[in-house]
């Protein structure tokens, strides 16, 4: 994650689509840690845990792009697609530049000329290390929603509804 942010840069701004899932959680909480403001999409529900990560919520959705700029004039510097539910092109508009955009969930950015980036073993394994140092310092904290084996089927509705918070976690319980 570190390093998708620094492929957009270190910007005044950030914008993280899908800031309350597994990945958008992480991607808040470090972005904080580098000094940015992070404006996060969730929905309504997902909204004080957004403030509670340092990151001023907004609702995704239609006119998404018009609900940030009421909270940044001028629109953002850099954003960062967590959800891949068709918000690039919104994304792209605020900030001026595909460049200044990249995706990990939308494999259609291309079309956009977004940058998709993807867990390469290598990346991956950088971006755990930073991730399990900074959470074993206390610096970020990652929300576990845990299911019982069990209840999978439960689990996957949850997680395909947008309704988990941090990572989802099966488990033989």
């Amino acid at each position: 994650m570190g390093r998708a942010l620094s492929r957009v840069g270190r910007h005044l701004g950030k914008e993280g689509d899908g800031a309350a899932g597994g990945v958008g959680t992480v991607a808040a909480q470090l972005a904080r840690l580098r000094g940015l403001t992070v404006i996060g999409t969730a929905g309504p529900g997902n909204h004080d845990y957004l403030r509670s990560l340092g990151a001023v919520p907004v609702s995704y959705g239609d006119d998404l792009a018009d609900r940030i700029r009421a909270v940044v004039a001028g629109g953002v510097d850099a954003a960062v697609d967590a959800s891949g539910r068709g918000s690039l092109p919104a994304l792209v508009e605020l900030t001026g530049d595909p460049d200044r955009v990249i995706t990990l969930a939308d494999a259609s950015a291309q079309s956009l000329g977004v940058r998709f980036v993807y867990g390469e073993p290598d990346d991956m394994r950088g971006i755990l290390t930073e991730t399990i140092t900074l959470v074993a310092a206390g610096a970020i904290t990652v929300p576990i929603a845990l299911y019982p084996l069990t209840d999978a089927a439960a689990a996957h509705r949850d997680s395909q509804a947008g309704h988990v918070r941090g990572k989802l976690v099966l488990a033989p319980i």
